[in-house]
């Protein structure tokens, strides 16, 4: 199989390292507009590198695209592909609006191709096995949920995070994993109320969910964090709890190390302590739903219920309101 990757910073490298180590697939091409950026992720898998897009699609005539481009630039890619007859594996959120998101589905289904979104936290081990454990009813029914994402500001590297239009912020860019998270273990959203706070170089938000279910889960994000990067996940049942850490067996500081975030040249992607990254078992999982046919572990609509939940959070910060979820799908 055929992939070719338009974007080629942090996740663009990451995408390109792990989809080449995976038995039939074959990374043809990458995609920047800046050349060194293209050369050096085109290094890690033996693609050619390309700084024009329309010259790389037409010459290598790729079976999926991977699109791992700011959000803001994720639509335009994605409807090129459906129109091209191409697969597309597009980097999360799928969208920065609902409408954009919705847009991006139906044109691929009447396409026929398929269209996956890198929710890769579904993925995690460490993650799976909490999740296991609530679904298996050793805790009991759960009842609440504390979930936590903190680390550098992305924006430190990358100026296009720094605008809240285009990024989303860390509710939308950040603590999105941590809602489809949430929405797959504990069920729909029926009601959303969240603070944001943004100061400096940093952007805070604090999120309280409530389920169909009558379950509660309380999720924190925070870029900038001054302390090292931190995810944990703590699930609380009527029999017990399941929880994880990164941190756990790990020294604890009070503040970061001096690493020269004032120039930081990169995104910072913590891949997980596991031998295999969740990524490369991520893109393993689409594409063989893309070679049997089969539904995948998490689905567009599921991106676009993620996306639905983060917006429903920036109106509440915005508004000091709750905001109600219906619980239609997407179009």
């Amino acid at each position: 199989m055929k992939i070719a990757i338009v974007g080629c910073g942090t996740m663009g490298e990451l995408y390109a390292r792990n989809l080449s180590q995976i038995g039939g697939v074959n990374v043809t091409a990458v995609c920047s507009t800046r050349l060194e950026a293209a050369e050096q992720t085109a290094d890690l898998c033996r693609a050619a590198p390309y700084t024009s897009y329309e010259k790389m699609m037409e010459e290598t005539d790729p079976d999926v695209l991977c699109v791992t481009l700011p959000t803001y630039l994720h639509k335009g890619y994605v409807m090129d592909a459906a129109r091209r007859g191409k697969h597309a594996i597009c980097e999360k959120p799928i969208a920065p609006n609902l409408t954009d998101a919705a847009e991006m589905i139906r044109a691929c289904q009447n396409a026929g191709v398929r269209l996956f979104v890198g929710h890769v936290l579904r993925f995690y081990p460490e993650y799976e096995l909490v999740r296991q454990k609530a679904a298996s009813g050793a805790i009991g029914l759960v009842e609440a949920a504390h979930l936590k994402r903190g680390g550098l500001h992305p924006g430190l590297a990358r100026s296009w995070y720094n605008d809240p239009a285009k990024s989303g912020g860390v509710i939308l860019d950040l603590l999105i994993h941590d809602i489809d998270y949430a929405r797959f273990v504990l069920g729909e959203v029926e009601t959303v109320f969240a603070y944001n706070k943004r100061w400096d170089a940093a952007d805070h938000a604090l999120i309280t969910l409530q389920f169909a279910s009558g379950a509660i889960a309380h999720v924190q994000g925070f870029w900038g964090y001054p302390g090292p990067f931190t995810a944990e996940i703590e699930l609380i049942g009527s029999n017990g709890i399941a929880k994880y850490s990164n941190l756990e067996g790990k020294p604890g500081t009070d503040s970061a190390p001096d690493t020269g975030l004032k120039a930081a040249p990169k995104v910072v992607v913590e891949e997980g302590p596991s031998v295999i990254s969740p990524f490369r078992v991520q893109f393993e999982h689409f594409l063989a739903c893309i070679g049997h046919g089969g539904e995948p572990l998490v689905t567009a609509r599921d991106a676009y219920k993620a996306v639905e939940i983060a917006l429903a959070a920036k109106e509440s910060a915005l508004t000091g309101m709750p905001v109600r979820l219906t619980l239609a799908a997407a179009e």
